[in-house]
């Protein structure tokens, strides 16, 4: 008798399931399908990029149309089933794991790119990776802000924000969205922009997560301002230096071009316990890469590379292109603890990088650990006031990211309280303005404050009146939700 309850649990769950997707079947247009556990495929398209958060799904939607999101939105909100929204499953957020018994539905398929060169503007479906983004782009003519990564989602970074290697010129991602179509909680489909729906494109930029599906999305391209060949250079510097490059980054960074993004990284040494300092450097303006080079010659590098590539090629070559083992590297498991500076806390960072060294020599599993500080151009970015989106960090100049890796589940307790720790010493790097986190870095136990409100309390009573408007019910939970009494984004 004791194991006959579990298997009519089992049983019962199998049926909903079955009934859940021969419902939505019913619902969904002739090019859309609906993926149970049962079906081989279920694995590749429900798993998840970073396996350490993932949500407990019972039914998967493939959508094909605007309407697919739409009638399954609205199944799942009058059944309070929770929904995830996938398209290359890169949001390593641990919140995604409060979806239970959920409904996923992948706009992976809404992927058209169609660009009008004499308006300057670009429509672009939900699903629209960066890679593909960039190649409607460059065949075309054209630029626009993207991410960096050429695998993760156009609207999956830019509901966040979207930094880039163009904001210097640009601005973000969200800073160029023009209009959107937006399935909302209740599966209506509303268009937004600064005329209709103001409130709500308001809080799509920076907070959309927790506003609803963009299926389509209007955006800014611009005639090339930068080269069509981007100069990737590579810096290495031993242990010693750090004192100077990070005192120097710090002066750099008012004078950084605004074709230049610059990532500096504790960088492992074969054989050795402490790790020297990378400054991963992308150039695509106009000046001669010697004058350009030139100021970081002069922090005298132990070894340095250089090599240039057309600007699509630039993923690849900087290792985070369609093809190379950080978007298709699977079964990594991944604490993401991150923090906004304004400026180098030198003493801060030099305790960070011992830290970082520390903890690959003491727990050989988290050997593939990474800390790295991303320094984005500012110049597009800081000319757009701050009051114009939800984006909140508009005031802060560089993201640090201490990335912990593992692979075995049993590490899981570890990697977390290591990353915690981690955390702790990048905070310590804050200065006065304190700690803030870009939402699309969060890890996920982060509180609404820390998150969206930048430091300005009025933004956060804003996001949570709309939140309270337009999706009383959260139905937009999954991703760090927007909590209207308070607490941290994992509930």
């Amino acid at each position: 008798m004791k194991h006959f309850l579990p298997l009519l649990l089992l049983v019962l769950a199998g049926l909903a399931t079955a009934d859940i997707a021969s419902d939505l079947a019913a619902l969904l247009s002739p090019g859309a399908r609906v993926v149970i556990p049962h079906d081989s495929d279920w694995t590749n398209l429900t798993s998840r990029w970073d396996p350490y958060a993932e949500p407990d799904l019972q039914v998967s939607v493939e959508a094909a149309t605007a309407a697919d999101v739409q009638a399954t939105v609205k199944y799942a909100a009058q059944r309070k089933i929770k929904l995830l929204i996938r398209n290359t499953s890169h949001g390593f957020t641990e919140t995604v794991e409060s979806v239970v018994n959920g409904i996923q539905i992948s706009i992976r398929a809404l992927n058209s790119v169609k660009i009008d060169a004499s308006k300057n503007t670009a429509t672009v479906g939900g699903g629209v990776v960066v890679a593909e983004f960039i190649d409607a782009l460059w065949k075309a003519g054209k630029r626009s802000a993207t991410g960096n990564c050429d695998c993760v989602g156009m609207m999956g970074a830019g509901l966040g924000g979207g930094h880039g290697r163009h904001q210097g010129l640009h601005g973000l991602v969200s800073d160029n969205i023009l209009s959107a179509q937006l399935v909302l909680a209740n599966g209506t489909l509303a268009t937004v922009s600064a005329s209709i729906n103001p409130d709500l494109f308001w809080a799509l930029r920076g907070a959309g997560h927790n506003f609803g599906v963009v299926v389509e999305y209007t955006a800014k391209v611009y005639d090339p301002q930068d080269a069509d060949v981007w100069t990737n250079a590579e810096y290495i510097f031993p242990d010693a230096s750090l004192e100077a490059v990070f005192s120097f980054l710090n002066k750099y960074k008012h004078q950084q071009p605004a074709e230049m993004t610059i990532f500096a990284n504790a960088w492992p040494v074969a054989g050795s316990n402490v790790s020297n300092i990378r400054l991963s450097i992308q150039y695509g303006g106009h000046k001669p890469i010697s004058q350009i080079a030139a100021p970081f010659l002069a922090l005298h590098p132990i070894s340095m590379n250089n090599s240039t590539v057309s600007y699509p090629q630039l993923a690849t070559a900087t290792g985070i292109g369609l093809n190379n083992g950080f978007c298709l590297a699977a079964g990594t498991r991944r604490g993401h603890f991150s923090t906004q500076l304004k400026d180098f806390v030198i003493p801060a960072i030099r305790e960070m990088k011992e830290y970082f060294d520390y903890t690959r020599r003491k727990y050989p599993q988290l050997s593939s650990t990474s800390l790295v500080w991303e320094m984005y151009p500012q110049q597009a970015f800081k000319a757009i006031p701050a009051k114009e989106s939800a984006y909140p960090h508009r005031d802060l100049d560089i993201i640090s990211l201490f990335m912990v890796n593992w692979t075995d589940e049993k590490d899981d307790e570890l990697g977390r309280w290591v990353g915690e720790l981690g955390r702790e010493v990048l905070i310590k790097s804050t200065g006065k303005q304190g700690w803030q986190v870009y939402v699309n870095y969060a890890f996920g136990d982060e509180t609404n404050e820390v998150v969206y409100e930048g430091g300005e309390p009025w933004r956060l009573k804003k996001l949570r009146k709309l939140k309270r408007r337009y999706d009383p019910h959260d139905v937009w939970g999954a991703y760090m939700p927007i909590l209207c009494d308070g607490g941290a984004g994992g509930g």
